[in-house]
């Protein structure tokens, strides 16, 4: 039997296992890593069952190429020579910009770089997004923005070593069990912990606190926190004054949601809020754990802002077991991000609009005129193809079609892609 080290495919915990071949080279089980930091010899039943894919009979192990209306066994070279053929096609018959490229939150670093260099360098154009577009664009976009990356600021190592933990928008035991059962077993060991669900998740059962607010009343429910623990006094004046800037501005803009205009408006006791508060603030070490309950609202960058502001607000970032962790949905969908498959940024987040970044990439590439226009989103895209407007997509580890809100608008779109 070979055992070979790999991460699993499934949720964005990273655990780590081996893929056993047996003496012919079929994929015959996983085994956990005991040595790797967050599966420390344990899997979920999504870990245990994950190479059961590779050997299933309907896998595709040949490309296929529609043909009068069926799609067809064919080689890869024939594959490949169409691809290319189909995409110069169209960007030398209707432009560059009517082209885009969906990358995959479910493939390594490397191949979404290639992704997103493909779509620049050779075709032209900006339009290359992820799903998460769908799932955590809004924490990329709110944590940049109020700490300089869209990532976690802690491990998840740092769970345990928690004194109060702050769940919200994620039902963590389901989703990212090895996560959960490092919660439950701060729990176990003295964290206190807050539960802001409007279900009944597992976590639940284990909270202190369980509030179950208004589903969208996010903002509101975390400005109403800051004000109390404000007017209190709970606040880390140190931390605020030596780490943060403005301080005043936050304070102007909580001060309009105090806990009874906020219960109104969440549905929930003005004292559910302020023993949150109290209970959060008053801790040596807060987390802030989330999911996507946070990030999938129209207005989700203010709910990871107003996260984010309240670990400012207690000084909980910067130290083991605080901070704001988004917990991502898919195996790699902070390297997807973080190595430029989106539409306004290259790798690192380098905006696509500056000019000397651009020249920069240019130089690296060996290329000229790479576009300067921030390109369409996974959704725009979509509403493109509706219009009319978008006349070829390349789809690398997606699928629109069960992933994308509104089904009936994406069938009809993609049906009228060349």
């Amino acid at each position: 039997m070979k055992r070979t080290l790999t991460t699993c495919p499934y949720c964005g915990t990273g655990c780590a296992f081996y893929l056993v071949t047996d003496d012919a080279g079929k994929l015959v089980a996983v085994e956990p890593s005991t040595e790797h930091p967050v599966a420390k010899g344990q899997l979920c039943v999504k870990g245990w069952s994950a190479f059961e894919f590779v050997n299933h009979p309907d896998r595709l192990t040949v490309p296929l190429i529609r043909r009068n209306g069926k799609l067809e066994e064919a080689s890869w070279n024939d594959a490949l020579e169409l691809v290319v053929r189909r995409l110069k096609e169209i960007r030398d018959r209707y432009g560059s910009n009517t082209l885009a490229f969906f990358s995959s939150a479910k493939t390594s670093n490397e191949e979404n770089y290639l992704m997103m260099k493909l779509a620049r360098a050779v075709f032209k154009t900006n339009n290359v997004d992820h799903c998460a577009r769908l799932c955590h664009s809004s924490t990329v976009l709110g944590l940049a923005t109020t700490f300089g990356s869209g990532a976690m600021t802690n491990s998840i190592s740092c769970v345990e070593q928690s004194d109060c933990i702050f769940v919200t928008g994620s039902n963590t035991t389901e989703q990212h069990p090895l996560i959960g059962s490092r919660i439950i077993k701060a729990v176990q060991n003295g964290a206190r912990l807050i539960v802001a669900d409007n279900r009944k998740i597992r976590l639940a059962r284990l909270a202190d606190i369980h509030v179950r607010w208004l589903n969208g009343t996010d903002v509101p429910f975390v400005n109403a926190i800051m004000n109390v623990i404000i007017s209190e006094g709970l606040e880390d004046r140190e931390f605020i004054e030596s780490r943060t800037e403005n301080y005043e501005e936050l304070k102007k803009i909580v001060a309009r949601y105090p806990a009874e205009k906020a219960a109104e408006i969440c549905r929930i006791t003005p004292d559910e809020i302020r023993d949150v508060a109290r209970m959060f603030a008053s801790a040596e070490r807060a987390m802030i754990i989330y999911s996507m309950g946070i990030t999938q609202h129209t207005h989700g960058v203010d709910n990871v802002k107003s996260l984010a502001n309240l670990a400012m607000l207690t000084g909980n970032v910067g130290r083991v077991g605080t901070g704001v962790n988004p917990l991502r949905g898919q195996n790699n969908v902070q390297g997807a991000c973080d190595l430029g498959a989106l539409p306004n940024v290259y790798s690192g987040y380098q905006k696509v609009t500056d000019p000397e970044i651009r020249a920069k990439f240019e130089s690296a590439w060996g290329v000229r005129d790479l576009p300067s226009e921030v390109g369409h989103t996974v959704t725009t895209a979509i509403n493109a193809a509706a219009e009319g407007e978008l006349h070829g997509l390349y789809i690398m580890g997606e699928n629109p079609m069960m992933s994308d809100p509104d089904l009936n608008h994406v069938r009809e779109a993609l049906g009228k892609i060349d």
